[in-house]
């Protein structure tokens, strides 16, 4: 499993808001006028338009392994607001299912912390995996489409992108590319969860 979390990190959104989607909440967070909202007013504003994340959700899906071969695993994810809205948490825990259909315990897990920053007009996601990889992305996310993504370079240099997806029927899709020499991109991983608590 931790070739899962190498390529491109936590399926936590996982998951990710634009600098477009948080334009103007510097003004309309609060009510107040600007200079009169008091301290945390925005980013907490800022950071409640991504409730459609909350809750907890369980999956499966496969992921690619050097030879080309897709293997099966499990999924699930927990995000929870901290505070009052201060902090999102995001966990991920992910096993391997077996041949038979029959699963394994938790293998590999992952942590996130997605805040707003006001200075940069920014969501950002500062991100851990049980293989020891860390890092900071920006966050990019279409709140009303309920989907968000985004893109890093991974452990072997390759530029990955990482995306979500929330259908109509509330199925959460995240999908990982790789960026290849002809500026394609190759899917290596996908799974796909459902809301199993809000």
């Amino acid at each position: 499993m931790k070739r899962i979390m190498g390529i491109a990190g936590l399926g936590l959104l996982w998951a990710l808001l634009s600098s477009t989607q948080a334009h103007g909440l510097r003004t309309m967070a609060t009510g107040l006028a600007p200079g009169l909202e008091k301290p945390g007013d925005i980013e907490r504003a800022a950071l409640s338009r991504a409730d459609f994340l909350i809750g907890e959700w369980e999956g499966e899906g496969w992921s690619q392994n050097v030879s080309g071969q897709r293997e099966r695993f499990w999924v699930k994810e927990f995000y929870r607001y901290r505070g009052d809205k201060d902090l999102m948490d995001m966990e991920g825990r992910f096993g391997d299912i077996r041949p038979d259909g029959t699963k394994s315990s938790e293998q590999e897990y992952a942590l996130g912390i997605l805040f707003y920053d006001r200075e940069s007009d920014k969501y950002l996601m500062w991100h851990y995996s049980g293989n020891g990889t860390v890092f900071t992305v920006n966050m990019d996310v279409d709140i009303k489409g309920k989907a968000a993504q985004y893109t890093r370079k991974n452990a072997r240099g390759e530029t990955s992108k990482f995306s979500l997806a929330i259908g109509e029927d509330g199925v959460w899709v995240s999908k990982i590319e790789i960026l290849k020499s002809d500026k394609t991109w190759l899917q290596v991983m996908e799974f796909r969860m459902k809301r199993v608590k809000s």
